[in-house]
């Protein structure tokens, strides 16, 4: 299994000013990859565990 972190930068800032914030996860599981042709969708999970 795969665990994916999403990154995103807040708005209105420039990428030097300041890091990232973490807003969530998805995980890949060996059931989903062999049912794919390259393309998933999968729910993004917010660090709170809600999904976005």
């Amino acid at each position: 299994a795969y665990l994916v972190d999403y990154y995103v930068y807040p708005t209105r800032t420039f990428p030097e000013d300041s890091p990232p914030t973490h807003i969530g996860f998805s995980y890949l599981l060996p059931s989903t990859l062999q049912a794919s042709v390259g393309m998933l969708t999968v729910p993004i999970t917010s660090t709170k565990h809600r999904p976005i």
